[in-house]
């Protein structure tokens, strides 16, 4: 079982109004920050970062996950031992609320979403090759 706090929220643009947008990158990582031993599981400390590239906007979010399951105990000695977390579900649960966080705050900014939103493309008329037949 796992439980997801966001505990602190950091956005802000950096492009005046009016201004129009370059050609952006966009980055999301996340970083977990502390781990430890809670009464029936974990507790990981994280943070998730949206990155413009240029800078037009910076979106940082942190908060806790708490997670229960058999294998805590494990997860919580090879964070202990390496720094690294193996564990998939974890990793796709911060990202996952992270992403889901960044897009309001986006559009709250009114700057590119941190997703690539689905676009429909029109249809390619295909050309017939022509022959001589002579």
């Amino acid at each position: 079982m796992m439980r997801l706090i966001v505990r602190g929220i950091e956005a802000r643009r950096f492009l005046k109004e009016g201004e129009t947008f370059p050609e952006v990158g966009i980055k999301n990582n996340s970083s977990i920050i502390n781990m430890e031993k809670e009464d029936d599981g974990i507790s990981i400390d994280f943070v998730f970062n949206t990155i413009y590239n240029p800078s037009i906007a910076t979106i940082k979010i942190d908060g806790t996950l708490f997670y229960r399951g058999e294998d805590a105990d494990t997860i919580l000695e090879q964070w202990r031992a390496s720094k690294t977390i193996k564990n998939v579900h974890i990793q796709n649960a911060i990202i996952e609320k992270g992403l889901m966080e960044a897009v309001i705050l986006a559009k709250e900014l009114n700057v590119v979403p941190p997703i690539p939103l689905p676009r429909i493309k029109e249809e390619e008329k295909k050309v017939e090759e022509e022959f001589y037949h002579g």
